[in-house]
Order: structure tokens, then sequence, then C-alpha cells
């Protein structure tokens, strides 16, 4: 494993036990500042993506690996309005989904909803997937690790 994506990985590990001491309400807070950071920030976002289409352009990538590249200024909204519903979402953790006993010794049994940790994401040619799987991760109180490009 190379120094840098060990590095990386344990940086996650470390955040994963940051974000366990984060509340629900804190996550919230957090996707809506990505939310509101998406439609501040829409013009350099767009420049940005633009070098990306073009540097796709000059690699020879196919038409519809470009075309799932691309964002617009309708794409961004419709991103940061996602991050909303995300951030309005119930609090997937610390919920009770079954429970049961065992009827010799007593013993009462609970599956509880919690965290996996660390999420690591590969995916190509969809900057949406970006925004996306980080704020799902986040949601549910995990790191994510993403690996982009085209």
């Amino acid at each position: 494993m190379s120094d840098y994506f060990d590095q990386i990985l344990k940086q996650a590990k470390q955040a994963s036990l940051d974000m366990a001491k984060l509340t629900a309400n804190d996550r919230s807070k957090i996707l809506m500042n990505i939310s509101g950071f998406l439609v501040a920030r829409k013009q350099e976002i767009l420049q940005a993506n633009q070098l990306d289409v073009d540097r796709a352009k000059q690699n020879n990538l196919s038409a519809p690996m470009v075309n799932r590249l691309i964002l617009t200024d309708m794409k961004i909204n419709q991103l940061a309005q996602d991050v909303e519903k995300i951030a309005q979402m119930a609090d997937p953790l610390n919920q009770e989904l079954e429970k049961w006993s065992n009827s010799t010794n007593g013993l009462q049994f609970s599956k509880v909803s919690v965290p996996i940790g660390v999420i690591g994401i590969i995916y190509e040619s969809r900057p949406n997937v970006t925004i996306d799987a980080a704020s799902l991760c986040l949601r549910s109180g995990n790191v994510s690790i993403l690996r982009g490009g085209f």
C-alpha cells in the first residue's frame, strides 16, 4: 500500500472517531452548509467542471462519458436541493431495528443502527456522485473516501 493511501486511511479512521461525536443536528447543519456552498460557489464549480470536460475531450473520452461529466447551473441547483433533503431526513442512527430475547436464560437482544465508520467509493465521470455519496455518508455518521476520475 502506498504511503499516500496509508495516510488517507489513517486520517479517515481519525475522522470517523470525530464523526461519532457529532449529533444528528450537527450533521444536518453541516449538510445545509454544503448545500449553501454549492449555490454560493456555483460559478467556480462550473469553471472547474469546464476544465475537467476539456481535459476529458483531450483524452478522447467517449461522448457518453463526457456528457455524464458535464455540470450545469440546473444540475448544481438540484444537487443543492438533494443535499437539503438529506439534511432533513430522520436520523438513521441509534434506531432499534429488531428486538428479541432468549427464553432459556432471559437475555434481551437488540439490533441497533450504527455507522460503519469509513466507506470507500470509486466512481467515474459523475461529479454528482461526489456530493451524493459524501452527503449520504455524512447523514449516516460515516466518513467517505471518494476516488473519482475519468
